[in-house]
């Protein structure tokens, strides 16, 4: 008597795999929201040295730095970091070029063209890999936040 061959896959078969997938889920998950948050608080603390230097920039020169080069070049640099250059954002309107990234966020200086204020910022190069939220800083020392690509409000200020 000859047994039946067996087709396909069975019940407990996919269960099984099934299980694998949702073990590895339960693990990698976290380790990504994690890498998240650390990339924001390096975020974070580069924005608040950048704003720093600039205004220590401002102090020698009387004007403000239009590039982030301006404050990590030359004999004396007013910040020790380092950025990879990156020339031009594709998909960000309103900005022709970023200065550089480090940490899965872009720095750069703009200008508000509402309000004409200068100001420094960060936004992820990944949106929801790299960060989640957007940071900027104008020359009144306040950080503000915005999640996506919400606008940025004068209320969502970072304690």
């Amino acid at each position: 008597m000859q047994s039946p061959r067996r087709r396909g896959v069975t019940l407990l078969e996919i269960m099984v795999v099934v299980a694998i997938i949702a073990i590895l889920a339960v693990i990698l998950v976290p380790m990504l929201r994690s890498r998240i948050a650390a990339n924001e608080t390096a975020a974070l603390g580069n924005l608040r040295a950048l704003k720093t230097a600039g205004m220590q920039y401002y102090m020698q020169y009387r004007q403000g730095p239009t590039r982030i080069e301006n404050l990590i070049g030359g004999e004396n640099p007013f910040l020790s970091m380092r950025l990879e250059n990156h020339a031009g954002v594709a998909g960000n309107p309103g900005f022709d070029r970023a200065e550089g990234v480090q940490g899965g966020y872009r720095f750069w200086f703009g200008e508000d063209p509402v309000t004409g204020k200068k100001y420094g910022e960060a936004i992820p190069v990944q949106d929801g890999k790299t960060g989640s939220r957007r940071f900027r800083s104008y020359s009144d020392g306040i950080l503000r936040f915005a999640i996506g690509r919400d606008p940025l409000s004068a209320d969502s200020q970072v304690q």
